[in-house]
């Protein structure tokens, strides 16, 4: 069930690249926001303010608070700002108090989505990750999100050589190689 489990978890992981983060070659759009100019993407007057927050969904950090039922609260590491996600569908019951996790975060209206796209980073490398968050204020949304899928890389990496200490992987230690 773990390989499983881990095959959807990168499936969206994947999606959620492919579509909001990666522009589509020749040209600065990616396939979400090209969709909304495609003639045949045929949505619905009441469908489209949703989707267009989802072309505009921006990869973020976020630290984990609480769940209630399907209802999530965290906080933004970069702006500090503290969200709730309503209904969601993407299960953080078993996520720690206090860790960090990383998704596409998308706003229609008031009302706020993640996308299926989560990686929950080990409770202790919250002090890093912070630590190089605070670097991020100020910064482009595409300076954010480049920084997001490095920290989506470390977390890849401690998965493939667990025998390796969590602290030379969540480092800016150039000594360490892999």
């Amino acid at each position: 069930e773990k390989d499983t489990g881990d095959f959807e978890r990168n499936l969206n992981l994947f999606f959620d690249w492919y579509l909001f983060t990666r522009p589509l070659h020749g040209t600065l759009l990616t396939p979400a926001k090209m969709a909304l100019n495609l003639d045949g993407f045929e949505i619905t007057p009441e469908e489209r303010p949703f989707f267009e927050a989802l072309a505009e969904a921006k990869y973020c950090l976020f630290e984990y608070i609480k769940s209630k039922g399907n209802d999530h609260y965290a906080k933004n590491i970069v702006t500090n700002d503290k969200i709730v996600v309503k209904n969601s569908s993407v299960n953080m019951l078993m996520t720690p108090k206090g860790s960090i996790f990383s998704t596409h975060f998308a706003k229609d209206g008031g009302t706020n989505h993640f996308t299926s796209g989560i990686i929950c980073h080990p409770v202790d490398s919250k002090k890093f990750i912070v630590s190089e968050a605070k670097k991020w204020k100020g910064t482009s949304t595409e300076q954010q999100s480049q920084v997001s899928i490095h920290l989506i890389k470390l977390y890849f990496k401690l998965e493939r050589y667990p025998h390796v200490n969590q602290e030379q992987i969540y480092s800016n230690n150039s000594s360490v190689r892999f």
